[in-house]
């Protein structure tokens, strides 16, 4: 894993990125990503700067590059018309550097080229609402959104989670004590299953946790790989 050093001096510049630039496209990559990515996995999903399919700017202070921008060109069909567009993607500005303005400064290096290469428009998916308005304060229109769903597909890590309230008989000490919690097992599937929670008007954090809490007793244990 790459983690970025302590700021340095220099004087910010912003440039386009080629080929010879994979080296620190990685770097920055690994940063962002918190893994170490290899220079040849980073030219390959970057289609090797091709600007006919994928082009990037990076920010640099002196000869530290401290920030990346990313767009894949297409052509989409709007009815019978193929347009030019690019779709943006791997922005990403070194924590260190931050206080720098990079966003928007490099968007805003980015666009004229575009331009001047033909492309129409250009769009992204955005599912942080901080970085949509930031978007918007740019100049993008939103066109779209879709919701997103998710499925826990291996429940069991929310075992720990998933807890019943202990009757005061099952537990010895001060009467008056507040109740206290436990994690929940297969036989306290009826205590669940009754809960008040499970109405259609019940408070919805409550019937979240008691969905955790079914999952957690209903599925197996799986052996630990």
């Amino acid at each position: 894993m790459t983690t970025g050093a302590p700021a340095a001096g220099g004087a910010t510049t912003i440039r386009r990125a080629t080929p010879a630039d994979f080296a620190a496209v990685a770097h920055l990559l690994s940063m962002r990503d918190e893994r170490a990515w290899d220079v040849e996995s980073v030219r390959w999903f970057l289609q090797d700067f091709d600007p006919g399919r994928c082009m990037g700017w990076l920010a640099f202070a002196g000869e530290r590059p401290i920030g990346l921008t990313t767009v894949y060109v297409r052509d989409l069909m709007i009815g019978a018309q193929a347009v030019h567009t690019a779709y943006w993607a791997n922005l990403f500005i070194d924590p260190a550097y931050r206080d720098r303005m990079l966003y928007p400064r490099l968007p805003l290096a980015m666009f004229p080229e575009l331009k001047a290469a033909g492309v129409r428009f250009t769009y992204a998916a955005v599912r942080r609402p901080d970085v949509a308005r930031a978007h918007h304060a740019i100049g993008f229109t939103p066109i779209g959104a879709w919701t997103l769903r998710l499925k826990p597909l291996r429940p069991l890590r929310n075992r720990e989670r998933a807890a019943i309230d202990v009757p005061k008989n099952e537990r010895p000490g001060d009467e008056r004590e507040r109740p206290r919690k436990r994690p929940a097992v297969s036989q306290d599937m009826p205590a669940v299953v009754a809960s008040p929670s499970n109405t259609a008007h019940g408070d919805y954090e409550q019937h979240r946790q008691q969905e955790e809490c079914r999952n957690a007793c209903l599925m197996p244990r799986q052996p630990a790989r």
